[in-house]
């Protein structure tokens, strides 16, 4: 890619305000805590004897870390932010089985 080119893309695709826009809206803070969640992004990503696998679960996690790389988000603002997002889908499945 030559420099201006790249220089477009980090214009267009490289603006952390997008993404901080993006998941600062409530919906965005619990989509992203969904992310965290399922992308394995709090787990190890190894898996003993099958490096396919940890490939695979390092791939999930990586689009996770560079999600909060671009929001510029700490450690224990992820936490919380996923800790609230696991809250928010558990009362959700226990309001759908106590109707």
């Amino acid at each position: 890619m030559n420099e201006r080119a790249y220089a477009h893309f980090r214009r267009v695709f490289g603006k952390s305000s997008d993404f901080k826009e993006t998941f600062g809206t409530p919906e965005g803070q619990r989509t992203l805590g969904h992310i965290l969640n399922k992308s394995g992004y709090f787990e190890s990503s190894y898996v003993d004897g099958n490096a396919g696998g940890t490939a695979f679960n390092e791939g999930q996690r990586f689009v996770a870390m560079y999600i909060l790389k671009m929001m510029k988000m700490d450690p224990e603002e992820a936490k919380r932010t996923a800790t609230l997002a696991a809250e928010a889908e558990r009362k959700a499945s226990q309001d759908i089985y106590e109707e």
